[in-house]
C-alpha cells in the first residue's frame, strides 16, 4: 500500500506543478475513490476468493465506473475549466483541496529529482536494472525530496 500511496501523491504533485512547468495543455487531478475495475487482482490475487468480495463489495457500496464517467465527462470538457490547468475533482465531480504541505517549494522538490532520475534513466540505459534500483530508488527519492536544500544528484 505504500507504493499506491506514493503514486497518489507523485499524480497530485503532476497535476499541481505541471500547470507551471508544462504551458499549454491543462492538467487535472481526478480523485474517483473505489471503482469496481479488477484492477485490484494485481495485489490481491485474480480470482482469489479476497479478490472477488473485495471486488463485491466495491460494486455494491461504490460507484460504478459507469456513474464515474457520467459525472466527469462533462465536467472535463466545460468551458469554465478554461484557464484553470491544477484543479482536482473527486469522485462527484466536485472540486477538492490538494493535500495539506504539498506547497510549492515541495512540489518543486519532487519534480526536479524525477526529472533528475529520468535524466539518470536515459544517461544510464546501459546498466543493469538492479543497479538503477539501488542508485535510484524510492528511498533515495525521498531523501533528496525531504533534504531542505539543492538536488544532491545521483549518489
Amino acid at each position: 500500500m505504500v507504493a499506491h500511496g506514493n503514486t497518489l501523491a507523485g499524480n497530485e504533485i503532476l497535476v499541481l506543478g505541471a500547470k507551471d512547468r508544462f504551458p499549454g495543455p491543462a492538467f487535472f487531478g481526478l480523485g474517483p475513490y473505489l471503482v469496481k475495475t479488477g484492477i485490484r487482482s494485481n495485489l490481491l490475487g485474480d480470482g482469489s476468493i479476497t479478490h472477488k468480495l473485495v471486488e463485491t463489495a466495491v460494486g455494491l457500496f461504490m460507484q460504478s465506473p459507469e456513474t464515474y464517467a457520467k459525472r466527469m465527462v462533462p465536467l472535463l470538457f466545460a468551458p469554465e475549466l478554461e484557464g484553470k490547468a491544477g484543479l482536482m475533482f473527486g469522485h462527484k465531480a466536485h472540486p477538492i483541496l490538494p493535500t495539506q504541505g504539498l506547497d510549492s517549494a515541495y512540489i518543486d522538490r519532487y519534480l526536479s529529482v524525477s526529472e533528475a532520475l529520468c535524466d539518470a534513466h536515459s544517461a544510464d540505459r546501459g546498466a543493469k536494472p538492479s543497479t538503477r534500483r539501488r542508485a535510484f530508488g524510492s528511498r533515495h527519492l525521498q531523501d533528496i525530496i525531504n533534504s531542505k536544500g539543492e538536488h544532491h544528484g545521483s549518489q
